[in-house]
């Protein structure tokens, strides 16, 4: 079993930052859909067999569980392996300003790791991930609540390295890929796509 505590923060870049290609009103309740920013991260991860293992992970107020299957591919010094499984997303809205609804989604990873000795561990990959969030927006100019819906589809690569000693590694992890969002609030449709970029880091800890 693994344990892990760090932080990671979603950078929308272009035409799909809300803020750069949408009014303010309409921005700020896309960005409370879909929970931007810095976020805390904390999470667990239980070896099922030799081969499977089950993963949380609490970022912010979403909660994502995954269940991942591996393939070793080689090992001497250095271990060699591949990895998918299937992952799922969800949490609540809730703003100071009122707003509330909530979050699902679905994720599909394939990840080729590298393993030296435990004291430098390197991974690459993609995932895959299509998400739905609903809610009532509060505070818009002029209006009160408003319902507001959105779906996502998402396309990343993924890139990752863990330094450290035994059971104790620091990780990074940079995540970049291409979003493509629609929805409503109230009358107003939107649309919004473009790049984004998520780095994270995280201190891990094997028991």
């Amino acid at each position: 079993m693994e344990v892990s505590l760090g932080g990671a923060a979603r950078v929308a870049l272009g035409g799909l930052d809300p803020a750069a290609v949408a009014s303010p009103e309409i921005a700020r309740a896309v960005g409370e859909m879909q929970a931007a920013g810095i976020v805390p991260v904390g999470g667990a991860r239980v070896g099922l067999s030799d081969e499977v293992d089950l993963g949380l992970v609490v970022a912010g107020p979403l909660l994502r569980a995954d269940l991942r299957w591996r393939v070793d591919l080689g090992c001497g010094d250095v271990c060699v392996s591949a990895w998918t499984g299937l992952g799922a997303v969800g949490g609540m809205i809730a703003t100071e300003a009122g707003s509330s609804g909530g979050r699902l989604g679905a994720e599909l990873p394939v990840l080729l790791g590298v393993d030296a000795q435990s004291l430098v561990q390197l991974w690459i990959g993609a995932r895959l991930a299509v998400e739905h969030a609903w809610g009532r927006v509060a505070g818009l100019a002029g209006t009160g609540a408003l319902p507001g819906q959105m779906g996502g589809l998402r396309a990343a690569g993924v890139l990752g390295v863990g330094l450290g000693f035994r059971d104790l590694h620091v990780l990074f992890e940079l995540t970049a890929g291409y979003e493509r969002w629609e929805g409503a609030v109230g009358a107003s449709a939107f649309v919004f796509e473009g790049p984004a970029l998520t780095p994270a880091f995280a201190l891990r800890y094997r028991l």
